[in-house]
């Protein structure tokens, strides 16, 4: 959410000269600490996007759907981690999203973001958005980011970086780890000299430089002070969570009246969709909310009726219409276990792609995917079948690490609210039945 005031641009000369990330970590030096750049955000300027305009394909290896991420995968990914680890408290309530970390979202401070999903064109300067940028002239940076950032920011990843955007590690410079670094920068730190602080001003783009040292922590609480016991905190989510339906959110700290419910918006404009007016129940820790017709698959905050970051909640994944439900497991597994099918993308008619995963197959082994527009379980080779009856089947084969892609769209025909349910079998004489089965998955047009 930002103002609509007319914006400066900054010289592309002091850019550079404030450029944060270079290509070589230095040894620690001494024991100094934090520095600030007199930036804070406002509640106006809580939100982040992201345009994926990545050039090389290793920023966007991941396409792993991860359910507390919904609706993103590859650099957007990375860079909305990069953003949690600024975070209140542990994000979705462990923190645990990240292998390479102990903790994701462990900032302690007044200080929540909100993010306002994925852009297909620059906005122009100081849209509070990451983006990669040409560079001519290799050589050091890494990426920069236009300050001040109080009257809006822009992130520059430069194009001449190989990026990788984990979840791991395969060797190129770390995009989630140097997003922590340049989002420091944002919210209005400057470079440390404590040993091993995110915020050093020489970064390899390591993936442990995601995680924020205690001197990390220290500079974001002398910016947005600590937490709070009485800031507003979800910690759970219920209800249908589809289009037009109630979402529950439970938590505590909630204002008894006067809330107002922040979603990402399907317009990607900055703008959090917001409903307004919202009252809590049971003891300032239950709300009931209608979803409005402009929430998109992202995230939920709750800002309990104050106008500073310790009235804001932190961040909590929301799958505003569950593209793919997982409709069970199989209960037949074989040489590798049970297989896994997943999907994820775009699902709107006329639109996508999107990408059905099959994980946990025989290598090079015959699969047949079985379709139906029905979820009837049924007994299956001492198991449990979903697609049934079969309207259609197709012949997909796993490669050689046991794995199967396909990408496919919906037609421009195909009504919304269409469902397919899906299935994939194959044989394994390491199956009671000679048989291994993934779990069933519905497939919503949406």
């Amino acid at each position: 959410m930002r103002t609509r005031d007319p914006r400066r641009l900054v010289a592309a000369s002091a850019l550079l000269a404030t450029a944060s990330a270079v290509a070589s970590l230095s040894a620690p030096v001494g024991t100094g600490a934090f520095t600030l750049t007199g930036d804070l955000l406002d509640l106006g300027q809580r939100d982040f996007r992201v345009l994926n305009n990545f050039s090389d394909p290793s920023a966007n290896d991941n396409t792993t759907p991860h359910p507390d991420f919904p609706g993103v995968l590859g650099a957007t990914q990375a860079i909305w981690k990069a953003h949690l680890e600024w975070s209140s408290v542990p994000f979705a309530g462990t923190g645990d999203q990240d292998p390479t970390q102990t903790v994701l979202g462990d900032g302690g401070a007044n200080y929540d973001a909100s993010f306002q999903g994925e852009i297909t064109s620059a906005p122009g300067s100081n849209g509070n958005v990451h983006r990669e940028l040409f560079d001519p002239n290799p050589g050091g940076v890494l990426a920069f980011t236009e300050l001040p950032s109080s009257d809006g920011w822009t992130i520059n990843y430069l194009s001449s970086v190989t990026w990788q955007d984990g979840p791991g590690d395969d060797g190129a410079t770390d995009l989630q780890a140097v997003a922590t670094h340049e989002i420091g920068h944002v919210l209005g730190l400057g470079h440390s000299s404590a040993g091993g602080a995110t915020m050093a001003p020489f970064l390899t783009g390591g993936v442990s430089q995601r995680s924020l040292s205690a001197d990390d922590v220290a500079g974001l609480q002398a910016v947005y002070g600590a937490a709070p016991a009485s800031k507003p905190v979800i910690t759970a989510l219920g209800g249908t969570m589809l289009q037009a339906s109630t979402l529950t959110i439970h938590g505590g700290g909630f204002a008894p009246f006067g809330n107002t419910v922040w979603f990402t918006s399907a317009a990607a404009d900055g703008t959090p969709a917001m409903v307004s007016g919202v009252t809590s129940s049971a003891g300032g820790t239950r709300i009931d909310v209608t979803l409005p017709p402009d929430a998109a698959d992202g995230s939920v905050l709750v800002l309990a009726g104050g106008a500073t970051g310790a009235s804001l909640s932190n961040e909590w994944p929301l799958d505003v219409v569950e593209h793919f439900t997982d409709l069970g497991p199989s209960g037949i597994g074989g040489l590798f276990g049970e297989p896994r099918l997943t999907g994820s993308g775009d699902t709107a008619p006329g639109g996508g792609p999107f990408t059905l995963v099959c994980q946990g197959g025989i290598p090079t082994q015959t699969s047949f995917v079985f379709l139906s527009t029905t979820v009837t379980p049924v007994p299956f080779y001492g198991g449990t079948f979903y697609p049934f009856p079969i309207a259609a089947q197709r012949v997909v084969p796993f490669n050689g690490a046991g794995v199967w892609s396909v990408t496919t769209a919906f037609g421009p025909a195909v009504p919304s609210g269409f469902e397919v349910a899906l299935q994939c079998a194959h044989e394994d004489l390491a199956a009671p039945f000679g048989v291994s089965a993934s779990n069933g998955l519905l497939v919503t047009v949406e």
